[in-house]
């Protein structure tokens, strides 16, 4: 049986979303979309009341909006024609999309989507109060599927699930058996039998106004809501396990109640820990008017309150995320009439985060009247508020639709779909891509700001099919120009994410890249500057449960196996231009005498005689046509390498111009005769920036500076999961020479070394995979500077 983790979400369903390049301050518009981070679309039916009521993220970036227009004059139920919209990574609204940019659903009288799931092959489901049927499905190009058919109760809300499935969650029957819906679906809308969603409860019927359900890290649906209790409401706070049933465990029989009978809205977001928070405003009678308050409440995964803070806000209808690092923010109406859309910004402990928007406050204000029906995080960062600008309801004015984005280094909370684990295969490295001689791509350098798609399956002993991510050693050369090199799975967006940092004209660089395998078995290069590059591959990855072969052990801390100038490994002398050296690897701690197929090294040249390239491949074996590091006369350079082991333990390293040669062992991969286990599974991401120190409000560190970073339990990996992850570090802004370690977050400094500065500003990138410890990260800056990691995936831990 295939093996299956839970994966916190950069991703709706099984698919990466991807937005545009976050270019702001933390709390910031984003620029480039709309009009200074804000667009109103006032392009619909003059005399109509335009609400927007859920938004969903396509995977290409794009921004999918539903509501439903209404005549004034006809009252609130009248006339309410249901919509969806679609709108560019910049705000523009798709007139590709549906019929000149908008799908309207059937029938005029009381048409209302609230809810929108996005399905991995691009199918769009739509939910709500119709007349015909409650819940929808449109191709990607947004024009209604005939064939899907859908007979059960009103949709709330759509939580997607990773194999295509979606949880439908929405309301049923009355006093006095109420019932709040949950059924999972598969893409054709058939209803999974196995799945008991069906909440009973003794309260009065559910009520709309106020709704929310999330999916936990623990693969739990948390629902929550107001229902009815004369003369007033409750927030409820439901919990179902993943097979559909009340969490019997989560507070009182599945239950949570966190105030009296006056509430005026309830909503629930979920942190990267399992916890959630459940924002709630309790209505306070008095004279001469009442009061209100909201207060952000902290519960466990059993149900216990944790922590309670009030939060200044004075609207009815907040909305509300939870971001990776445990950030609250919240999204409203505020201010005396009309007042204005803002957004906020919370510590996890409540406390109002002072540095959110770029003015000292914790508040963004959009500037305009806007009621904000809901609030999304992207995978990336940025925050999306969606609404409607309103205005007097009359024959001479149109309400507008809103959109308004800022920036959000922290990341979205989990949504965590369900993907399979896989297997490492080492093969002997084979080039598969060199534009200077016209292998796999046009015999053409890639031009500044343009990518090429390589194909890595069929090609280099990768086979054609069932690969999930590739290994591979690129290269940019003969750069034209000053930029950086990315590698993405062909067929998203590409990534705000860099592999190779190129300082100028001329230069040659390499770095290995683990990449998830996109559209057709390729993946896409992007130049910026514009290079040849070359790609030698090193190996691929399948799916697998637990195995023998292919399973990453990693080390327990960096260790060093051969060092030339110490005479550690190796003759304690500079090997010359082409010599070969063969080093022992199995038997040499930490690697053990058996059960090897292929080990990670970081590799380092140094005190290079002449410019040239290093050449890492089994020993025993005739050295391949390909380069794993590319040194400079006279500077420090290093590169991850996974090399097969050969048939007597050792590995050969031949160079070209001469250098001395260091070797730090990460870890190694299983062969067949080691024992059957799911540990060391790999799950490869997009991949995703978890780290940028200069977003953070600080000047470049200090030389030296050591620091640390929590990567487990966050946006991009679920906790207690990963034992290891496969970063691509990047340092700049440095001060003066100098080297980088990244280490586990509970153990002292290594001997080691992942990263050489050899002059100041310089920018270096370099792969690494590194244990996690507590669920973090260390890092040791010797020469100061800034640190950027791209996570491109992490082996799991058991």
């Amino acid at each position: 049986m295939r093996r299956r983790v839970l994966m916190v979400s950069a991703i709706l369903g099984a698919s990466v979303v991807v937005v545009p390049a976050t270019t702001a301050a933390d709390g910031t518009p984003v620029r480039g979309f709309g009009v200074h981070g804000v667009v109103v679309d006032d392009g619909f039916s003059d005399g109509h009341q335009v609400l927007a009521m859920h938004a969903a993220v396509q995977p290409d970036g794009k921004i999918l909006v539903a509501g439903f227009i209404s005549m004034p004059e006809s009252g609130p139920f009248g006339d309410q024609h249901g919509f969806i919209a679609r709108y560019s990574q910049t705000g523009v609204r798709d007139l590709q999309f549906g019929t000149d940019g908008l799908t309207y659903f059937p029938l005029n009288t009381f048409s209302q989507p609230q809810a929108v799931a996005v399905l991995p092959n691009g199918n769009i489901m739509v939910g709500g109060l119709f007349k015909q049927q409650n819940l929808w499905r449109l191709t990607p190009s947004g024009l209604i599927d005939p064939s899907f058919t859908w007979s059960g109760p009103s949709v709330l809300q759509l939580v997607p699930e990773p194999d295509g499935s979606v949880l439908v969650v929405g309301a049923a029957g009355g006093p006095p058996s109420p019932r709040i819906i949950a059924q999972r679906i598969d893409a054709t809308g058939r209803l999974d039998a196995a799945y008991s969603g069906g909440i009973g409860t003794t309260l009065s019927p559910w009520a709309v106004p106020s709704f929310s359900a999330v999916l936990t890290t623990d693969g739990r649906l948390v629902v929550a809501g107001l229902v009815q209790a004369q003369p007033s409401y409750y927030c409820a706070v439901f919990a179902m396990t993943g097979e559909g049933r009340l969490d019997q465990g989560f507070a009182d029989g599945g239950v949570f109640l966190p105030f009296g009978t006056r509430n005026s809205q309830c909503r629930v977001a979920a942190e990267p820990d399992g916890n959630v928070i459940v924002l709630a405003t309790e209505i306070i009678p008095g004279a001469p008017s009442f009061t209100m308050t909201t207060t952000a409440i902290r519960v466990s995964r059993s149900g216990t309150v944790i922590s309670n803070s009030v939060v200044p806000l004075s609207s009815t209808a907040v909305q509300l995320v939870a971001e990776g690092t445990g950030r609250l923010i919240t999204a409203g109406l505020e201010g005396p009439t009309p007042g204005s859309a803002k957004i906020r910004a919370y510590e996890s402990n409540g406390a109002p985060t002072t540095d959110f928007g770029g003015t000292g406050t914790n508040t963004w204000d959009f500037g305009t009247r806007a009621d904000i029906s809901g609030l999304l995080a992207a995978p990336s960062g940025d925050l999306l508020a969606y609404g409607q600008v309103a205005g007097p309801r009359s024959q001479s004015r149109t309400d507008a639709l809103f959109l308004g984005r800022v920036s959000s280094p922290a990341g979205p909370a989990p949504r965590p779909p369900i993907l399979p684990t896989t297997k490492f295969v080492p093969v002997t490295p084979d080039r598969i891509l060199d534009t200077r001689s016209g292998i796999g791509a046009p015999r053409a350098s890639v031009a500044p700001g343009t990518a090429i798609d390589v194909q890595v399956t069929g090609v280099g002993g990768v086979p054609s099919a069932d690969v999930a991510a590739v290994v591979l050693n690129v290269t940019a050369t003969v750069s034209t120009g000053r930029g950086y090199v990315s590698v993405y799975p062909t067929g998203v967006e590409r990534p705000v994410v860099s592999n190779l940092n190129i300082d100028g004209v001329g230069q040659t660089a390499a770095n290995l890249v683990t990449v998830k395998v996109g559209a057709a078995g390729r993946v896409s290069i992007y130049s910026q500057g514009g290079a040849d590059i070359v790609a030698d591959v090193a190996g691929y990855y399948v799916q697998s449960g637990a195995t023998t072969a292919g399973r990453f052990v990693v080390a327990e801390s960096p260790t060093r196996v051969l060092d030339s100038r110490a005479g550690l490994g190796a003759p304690a002398a500079k090997p010359g231009a082409g010599e070969r050296l063969d080093v022992q690897i199995l038997g040499n701690a930490p690697v053990p005498a058996s059960g090897v197929a292929a080990v990670v090294l970081n590799l380092t040249a140094t005190e290079a005689t002449a410019d040239g390239y290093v050449t890492a491949w089994p020993s025993g074996t005739d050295r391949p046509v390909v380069s794993n590091l590319n040194v400079v006369r006279g500077e420090t350079r290093a590169n991850l390498v996974v090399v097969p082991v050969g048939a007597d333990g050792k590995i050969s390293l031949f160079t070209q111009s001469g250098t001395h040669l260091l070797a730090d062992v990460a870890g190694w991969f299983t062969d067949a005769s080691a024992g059957t286990s799911s540990a060391g599974l790999f799950v490869p991401l997009t991949p995703t920036r978890i780290l940028d120190t200069r977003r953070l409000a600080v000047d470049p560190f200090t030389s030296p500076s050591a620091s640390s970073t929590q990567i487990g339990a966050t946006t991009v990996v679920p906790p207690n999961a990963a034992a290891a992850v496969v970063l691509n570090l990047t340092t700049t802004d440095a001060a003066s020479p100098g080297f980088i370690t990244i280490w586990p977050g509970t153990l002292g400094r290594p001997e080691v070394s992942n990263l050489n500065v050899t002059s100041a500003g310089q920018v270096i990138p370099n792969a690494s995979i590194v244990r996690l410890g507590n669920e973090s990260v260390q890092f040791y800056l010797q020469a100061g500077g800034h640190l950027i990691a791209d996570i491109a995936g992490w082996f799991t831990l058991n």
